[in-house]
């Protein structure tokens, strides 16, 4: 079921940030990227956030009242499990 959700403002100035971020690319021997790619940190940014708000961060869709304003498909269910 899709919901609205509003992330912290510390949140979303985590995310500006890594936006703003232009890191070259880089890598050492064997591949492997001298730096963190700015779209993998914004992922695990939407992870951690999807996790404490129960939704599964890669439905995400923007809402027109802000920034920090998204709608998402929740992860929690209705079920009540164990009642007698």
């Amino acid at each position: 079921m899709r919901r609205e959700y509003r992330m912290s403002d510390d949140t979303l100035e985590e995310l500006k940030k890594i936006a703003r971020q232009r890191n070259p690319v880089m890598f050492l021997s064997g591949g492997q990227p001298l730096f963190d790619d700015p779209q993998e940190l914004a992922n695990l940014v939407w992870q951690k956030l999807g996790d404490s708000l129960h939704f599964d961060w890669e439905s995400v869709r923007p809402l027109d009242r802000g920034l920090a304003w998204f709608t998402a498909e929740s992860t929690e269910t209705n079920d009540i499990v164990g009642v007698l």
